[in-house]
């Protein structure tokens, strides 16, 4: 008689013939009549018959990684063991227990294979360019350096008066061979020297404040990403944003910068403008008066306008910047003149304006910074009338808006538009003035964070 040891192995019928069952080894036993018997020893193996991979397609940011895992059939398949090999090394990676590491930017084909019949399966690999981050710090008077942030975070104090007096700034998963260098203009100093690469650029222990900063990508980062950044300044507020290697801030003015945002994106990508929930208070990035600018980069796509007005019972305020706010506010204080100017214009041309003034009526035309209204003669004015002219005319438009008693905040007059009253005998309180490129977008009705009571520029009966 036969017999097996094991007949889920191996099966043995009546006539000795042995038959495969399942993997591992059994013992065929052959007995005679009288009891003697005889053995034999049977090692059976289950062969591979497939495999499969997890994934069958993968993306992987450069600098991470993933693991794959096989499963081959049938699941009791006598040897499991599998190889796994790239296509492309110098991409993507893969060691022996099948975890993949993305090394380079492109694509590769990870193949495993089995050890028994050869069977094999495959998963293509894509490996992209990290998100390359812009990270920066500055030091706070009274505060000292704050923590890094990133990306358009705001660094820096808002509503405390506090000066920045030194940056940090770098960057983190570059793709690109180069890097970031910076310099800042600082009070009583001038421009500083390039930094680069999280080097400190302004002064320490000298209660020095920063007026302006120019930030700039050098190597093969700046031709495949743009710097942004923006800064809050003195008297201003939030500024526009400048871009590779264009000044930002002040300079002549004596005014601090507060903050600052910096976003990094690919070359030819758009930003948002309002990351962090922030409007500008001008689209100007830098404004520059009675000192030299010798960076070399100064951002001349918008000129500077610049305005100051008399104030009855206070006199000639202080000069205001484009879109800031001229007058008082609440205190019932009429204006009496004002002056306009621009500032490193690009095109030939100029600012002109007129006032209509109590007891007078329309003035005549007054031109780049004179005064227009009265001076020691007590006499309110009542609206006023601004325009471009000569090639200036051609590339921007003037805006232009009003607080007027018993009206409040009017709506924007536009290129020579009346804005105020006449014939109500109303006083004019405070204005603003922007200037934007032609046909660039009008300043929103809440402007500067100042709301308008009414849409219509002008009001007259």
């Amino acid at each position: 008689t036969w017999s097996s040891s094991n007949s889920s192995i191996a099966r043995v019928d009546s006539s000795g013939n042995v038959t495969a069952a399942g993997s591992g080894t059994a013992t065929i036993t052959a007995r005679s009549v009288n009891g003697k018997t005889a053995t034999c020893k049977v090692t059976s193996t289950v062969p591979v018959a497939g495999v499969n991979l997890s994934r069958t397609s993968l993306t992987l940011s450069k600098g991470s990684g993933a693991q794959l895992t096989a499963t081959v059939t049938p699941s009791n398949a006598s040897n499991k063991s599998v190889t796994w090999s790239s296509s492309n090394s110098s991409v993507v990676k893969v060691n022996a227990n099948g975890y993949v590491s993305a090394v380079g930017v492109g694509s590769a084909v990870i193949t495993v294979r089995t050890a028994n019949n050869g069977k094999t399966a495959t998963c293509r690999v894509t490996v992209t360019a990290p998100n390359v981050s812009v990270t920066y710090r500055t030091h706070v008077q009274n505060v000292g350096w704050q923590n890094y942030v990133s990306n358009g975070a705001v660094s820096g104090t808002s509503g405390q008066s506090l000066r920045l007096e030194g940056i940090n700034i770098n960057l983190s998963n570059k793709n690109y061979s180069g890097g970031i260098r910076y310099k800042t203009h600082v009070q009583n100093i001038g421009w500083q020297d390039w930094r680069y690469d999280g080097a400190m650029s302004g002064t320490s222990g000298q209660a020095l404040r920063l007026e302006a900063i120019n930030i700039e990508l050098y190597g093969d980062m700046a031709k495949y990403y743009d710097i942004y950044y923006r800064v809050h300044a003195q008297d201003v507020g939030w500024m526009g944003w400048a871009k590779n290697g264009a000044n930002s801030g002040t300079a002549g003015y004596g005014r601090r910068l507060e903050a600052l945002q910096i976003q990094i994106v690919r070359k030819g990508e758009s930003i948002n403008s309002n990351i962090g929930g922030i409007t500008g208070n001008t689209g100007q990035a830098y404004m520059k008066r009675g000192e030299a600018d010798t960076s070399g980069t100064e951002n001349t796509d918008i000129p500077g306008l610049s305005y100051r007005t008399h104030v009855q019972n206070v006199g000639w305020q202080d000069w205001r910047s484009n879109g800031q706010f001229s007058g008082t506010s609440g205190q019932s204080l009429r204006l009496e003149g004002i002056n306009i100017n621009l500032s490193d214009k690009k095109y030939s041309g100029g600012i002109r304006y007129k006032t209509h003034v109590q007891n007078i009526g329309w003035q005549d035309w007054r031109y780049d910074g004179e005064m227009s209204g009265t001076s020691g003669q007590s006499l309110r004015l009542e609206a006023i009338n601004i325009e471009l002219y000569g090639d200036m005319a051609k590339y921007y438009d003037i805006y232009y808006r009003v607080h007027a008693q018993d009206v409040g905040w009017m709506g924007w007059a536009k290129n020579g538009a009346s804005s105020g009253t006449a014939g109500y005998a109303r006083r004019l309180e405070g204005i603003q003035i922007v200037i934007v490129k032609k046909g660039g977008n009008a300043p929103g009705n809440n402007y500067g964070g100042i709301n308008a009571n009414v849409t219509s520029p002008f009001i007259s009966r």
